[in-house]
């Protein structure tokens, strides 16, 4: 008869005692699982400030430092404050990653990039993640599409017609595109504050960065050239393709430093 301790048989207890054994890293595990990442966003020194026939643009780099946790972001959002409240939302859409550089004897530096739209950015544990990030505004691209597509339809119908495509500028169509390109221009003179959402997917964690810049009348009216190359942008496109485009005009700007990088 096999002996007993305790009332139980001994290959009873090395059982159990093997059980506690795993509880160290049944809790370990059970940690981890419920762990979650701690996000930390850098923004860079410049913003770059755009207007095109894209609407109102932000392009400003960014890098993310996951620690605990690694964090998959499925979305970023910026909110736009002027000093006189006046708010506007934009969205991530595209963002630019450095693939690798190569230095070269005279101790330039060649860096060789990729742009690719907006999708998620996968930052693994301790992992510092630099990206250079262009927003825009949703509300702009909806509308900008709607209308798009209906001045495409009476273009085809005008070519199908035999009609001449100078006609397009009488249509309520082209007339519309053509007022969402001048008067959606918004830059303003003053200070923003700029509120960056970060969305971490199905850790359900929201992480915000904020930082100020401002945009004087000099840096306006670099800016709202761009309306006039908008205008000239959809001439070219619907009316005669031999029209010549300007380079977009874009503002460099420093951050103000009344927040935490």
């Amino acid at each position: 008869m096999e002996k007993q301790f305790l009332g139980l048989r001994i290959t009873d207890w090395v059982g159990i005692i093997g059980a506690f054994a795993w509880f160290p890293l049944i809790i370990k595990w059970i940690k981890e699982y419920f762990k979650k990442p701690k996000l930390t966003i850098v923004s860079g020194e410049q913003i770059e400030i755009g207007f095109t026939s894209f609407g109102p643009i932000i392009n400003l780099s960014l890098a993310f430092l996951s620690e605990t946790k690694k964090a998959l972001i499925h979305k970023l959002v910026l909110e736009l404050v002027h000093e006189n409240n006046d708010t506007q939302k934009f969205s991530w859409v595209w963002f630019e990653e450095t693939l690798y550089s190569m230095d070269l004897p005279d101790l330039q530096q060649i860096n060789t990039k990729r742009n690719q739209n907006a999708i998620a950015i996968k930052i693994g544990i301790d992992e510092l993640i630099e990206k250079k990030i262009g927003f825009q505004q949703n509300t702009f691209k909806y509308e900008y599409n709607k209308l798009y597509k209906q001045l495409s339809e009476d273009a085809i119908e005008f070519h199908q017609i035999g009609k001449n495509s100078d006609e397009l500028k009488l249509t309520s169509a082209y007339r519309n595109l053509s007022n969402l390109l001048t008067d959606s221009f918004n830059w303003k003179t003053g200070k923003y504050k700029a509120k960056i959402t970060t969305y971490i997917s199905n850790d359900k964690i929201v992480v915000h960065h904020e930082l100020d810049f401002a945009l004087n009348s000099l840096d306006l009216k670099l800016l709202h050239s761009n309306i006039e190359n908008c205008q000239l942008n959809l001439e070219k496109t619907f009316i005669n393709n031999e029209i010549g485009i300007r380079p977009w005009q874009w503002v460099n700007t420093s951050k103000l430093l009344n927040h935490n990088t």
